[in-house]
């Protein structure tokens, strides 16, 4: 969203950009934003892990 803004910026400084959010029930989810989020719980819960020993 930032880089849309910064380009529409850029071609014309008198565009302004605004984003409408869906309601969450209604937004796709990137499986590369799932598959992230797996990780980093998986990274989290081994640190919670390690740190509670």
């Amino acid at each position: 969203m930032i880089q849309m803004t910064a380009i529409n910026h850029a071609l014309n400084k008198n565009i302004e950009t605004v984003f409408l959010m869906a309601d969450p029930r209604h937004q796709a989810i990137a499986s590369r934003l799932v598959k992230e989020v797996a990780m980093l719980h998986a990274q989290i819960l081994s640190a919670r892990v390690l740190i509670s020993k």
